[in-house]
């Protein structure tokens, strides 16, 4: 029987708020009752540690987005700028992965990347 392969796309982790609770609780439960394969791909954990404890099975994916973003910014030219380089890069992920299943548990860049970046995936 094929493993299930769970990918979660959020901001960041190491913040204690509600949608990083229920990620925790979620993740970890599909994880020990169903195996399930999770990755979470962060845009910007700053090489903090998690705010919540998840299972060691759960597999981190960070994208480091402070680590590229340049100190000078032009409204409107870096928006678009993160936006095609974050395409870029979470294709390169999903096509590692090859997720059955991608959860979007924000709102923000991930509006314009996700809907664009899923039609490539195979």
């Amino acid at each position: 029987m094929k493993t299930i392969k769970l990918v979660y796309c959020i901001g960041s982790l190491y913040k204690k708020g509600g949608t990083e609770k229920v990620l925790s609780n979620k993740v970890n439960f599909f994880v020990n009752n169903y195996g399930y394969e999770i990755h979470i791909i962060t845009e910007d954990q700053k090489d903090m540690p998690l705010g919540y404890d998840f299972d060691e099975r759960v597999i981190f994916h960070d994208i480091g987005m402070s680590k590229w973003n340049n100190k000078y910014s032009i409204k409107g030219f870096t928006f678009l700028f993160n936006i095609f380089k974050l395409r870029k890069l979470y294709s390169i992920l999903f096509n590692k992965i090859k997720p059955d299943i991608i959860v979007v548990c924000e709102r923000g860049y991930l509006d314009y990347v996700i809907p664009f970046v899923t039609k490539q995936v195979p």
